[in-house]
Protein backbone atom coordinates (compact mmCIF):
# COMPACT_ATOMS: atom_id res chain seq x y z
CA UNK A 1 0.00 0.00 0.00
CA UNK A 2 3.00 2.28 0.57
CA UNK A 3 4.34 2.21 -3.22
CA UNK A 4 0.05 3.01 -3.98
CA UNK A 5 -0.16 6.10 -2.46
CA UNK A 6 3.08 6.94 -3.35
CA UNK A 7 1.95 6.48 -6.67
CA UNK A 8 -1.24 8.12 -6.03
CA UNK A 9 -0.07 11.76 -4.89
CA UNK A 10 -0.80 10.69 -1.10
CA UNK A 11 2.26 9.98 0.53
CA UNK A 12 1.85 11.26 4.37
CA UNK A 13 3.63 14.09 6.26
CA UNK A 14 3.07 12.67 9.57
CA UNK A 15 2.43 8.88 10.48
CA UNK A 16 0.97 8.01 13.82
CA UNK A 17 0.99 3.98 14.80
CA UNK A 18 -0.43 2.16 17.41
CA UNK A 19 1.81 0.24 19.84
CA UNK A 20 0.81 -3.01 19.12
CA UNK A 21 3.38 -5.07 17.06
CA UNK A 22 1.27 -5.58 13.97
CA UNK A 23 0.04 -1.98 12.88
CA UNK A 24 3.61 -0.67 14.22
CA UNK A 25 4.78 -3.31 11.50
CA UNK A 26 1.97 -2.37 8.62
CA UNK A 27 2.97 1.31 9.38
CA UNK A 28 6.83 1.02 9.11
CA UNK A 29 5.93 -1.68 5.96
CA UNK A 30 3.89 1.11 4.14
CA UNK A 31 6.37 4.00 4.94
CA UNK A 32 9.42 1.58 3.59
CA UNK A 33 8.09 -0.10 0.42
CA UNK A 34 6.80 3.62 -0.55
CA UNK A 35 9.76 5.29 0.46
CA UNK A 36 8.03 8.08 2.62
CA UNK A 37 10.60 10.38 3.93
CA UNK A 38 7.63 10.98 6.92
CA UNK A 39 7.95 10.59 10.54
CA UNK A 40 6.34 7.43 12.00
CA UNK A 41 5.45 7.85 16.00
CA UNK A 42 4.28 5.23 18.12
CA UNK A 43 0.87 6.53 20.25
CA UNK A 44 -0.04 4.33 22.91
CA UNK A 45 -3.53 6.27 23.00
CA UNK A 46 -4.39 5.05 19.62
CA UNK A 47 -4.35 0.76 21.17
CA UNK A 48 -7.47 0.32 22.14
CA UNK A 49 -9.30 3.35 21.34
CA UNK A 50 -12.81 5.08 19.96
CA UNK A 51 -13.28 7.37 17.28
CA UNK A 52 -13.75 10.44 19.22
CA UNK A 53 -10.49 9.50 21.33
CA UNK A 54 -9.06 9.14 17.97
CA UNK A 55 -9.86 12.51 16.50
CA UNK A 56 -8.37 14.14 19.78
CA UNK A 57 -5.03 12.34 19.36
CA UNK A 58 -5.26 13.56 15.43
CA UNK A 59 -5.60 17.54 17.03
CA UNK A 60 -2.35 16.65 19.44
CA UNK A 61 -0.32 15.09 17.47
CA UNK A 62 -1.21 16.38 13.67
CA UNK A 63 0.77 19.71 13.92
CA UNK A 64 0.97 21.54 10.45
CA UNK A 65 0.85 18.25 8.52
CA UNK A 66 -1.91 18.43 5.20
CA UNK A 67 -1.52 14.77 5.11
CA UNK A 68 -1.64 12.39 8.56
CA UNK A 69 -1.75 8.69 8.54
CA UNK A 70 -3.24 6.67 11.35
CA UNK A 71 -2.86 2.98 11.93
CA UNK A 72 -4.84 1.45 14.22
CA UNK A 73 -7.55 -1.45 14.67
CA UNK A 74 -11.05 -2.26 14.15
CA UNK A 75 -13.81 -1.85 14.77
CA UNK A 76 -12.29 1.98 15.77
CA UNK A 77 -11.49 2.71 11.58
CA UNK A 78 -15.15 1.40 10.38
CA UNK A 79 -16.32 3.90 13.15
CA UNK A 80 -14.62 6.80 12.96
CA UNK A 81 -14.55 6.44 8.82
CA UNK A 82 -18.66 6.58 9.64
CA UNK A 83 -18.17 9.66 12.09
CA UNK A 84 -16.36 11.78 9.71
CA UNK A 85 -18.10 10.76 5.86
CA UNK A 86 -21.33 9.02 7.44
CA UNK A 87 -20.33 6.34 4.70
CA UNK A 88 -20.71 2.16 6.03
CA UNK A 89 -17.49 0.69 5.61
CA UNK A 90 -15.80 -2.49 6.97
CA UNK A 91 -12.06 -1.46 7.37
CA UNK A 92 -10.30 -4.77 6.75
CA UNK A 93 -6.79 -5.31 7.76
CA UNK A 94 -4.40 -3.29 5.99
CA UNK A 95 -7.10 -0.96 3.76
CA UNK A 96 -6.53 2.55 3.70
CA UNK A 97 -9.36 5.09 3.94
CA UNK A 98 -8.74 8.66 2.49
CA UNK A 99 -11.07 10.94 4.57
CA UNK A 100 -10.78 14.63 2.67
CA UNK A 101 -11.54 16.54 6.16
CA UNK A 102 -13.10 19.73 6.16
CA UNK A 103 -10.80 21.67 9.05
CA UNK A 104 -8.85 24.68 9.19
CA UNK A 105 -5.95 23.09 11.23
CA UNK A 106 -6.05 19.49 13.31
CA UNK A 107 -7.01 21.20 16.17
CA UNK A 108 -10.60 20.98 14.65
CA UNK A 109 -10.16 17.56 14.41
CA UNK A 110 -12.44 16.44 17.35
CA UNK A 111 -15.61 18.38 15.67
CA UNK A 112 -14.83 17.14 11.92
CA UNK A 113 -16.91 16.04 9.33
CA UNK A 114 -15.37 14.95 5.46
CA UNK A 115 -15.86 13.25 2.58
CA UNK A 116 -14.96 9.46 1.98
CA UNK A 117 -11.96 10.40 -0.96
CA UNK A 118 -11.08 6.34 -1.05
CA UNK A 119 -10.73 3.17 0.78
CA UNK A 120 -8.14 0.69 -0.97
CA UNK A 121 -8.12 -2.57 -0.07
CA UNK A 122 -4.21 -4.68 -0.92
CA UNK A 123 -6.31 -7.25 -2.91
CA UNK A 124 -6.49 -4.98 -5.19
CA UNK A 125 -3.07 -4.31 -6.56
CA UNK A 126 -0.31 -6.19 -7.38
CA UNK A 127 2.93 -4.23 -6.42
CA UNK A 128 1.47 -1.39 -6.12
CA UNK A 129 -0.02 -1.73 -9.76
CA UNK A 130 -4.32 -2.71 -10.25
CA UNK A 131 -5.40 -5.89 -9.85
CA UNK A 132 -7.33 -6.70 -13.26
Amino acid sequence: MGRVLQRMGEVPETMLSSSAVRARATAELARVSGGWPCPLTIDDGLYGTGAHETLHIAAAQGGDAERLMLVGHEPTWSDLTGLLTGARAHVKTATVVGIDLYIDSWLDAPNATGVLAYLLNPRMFTDGEWVL
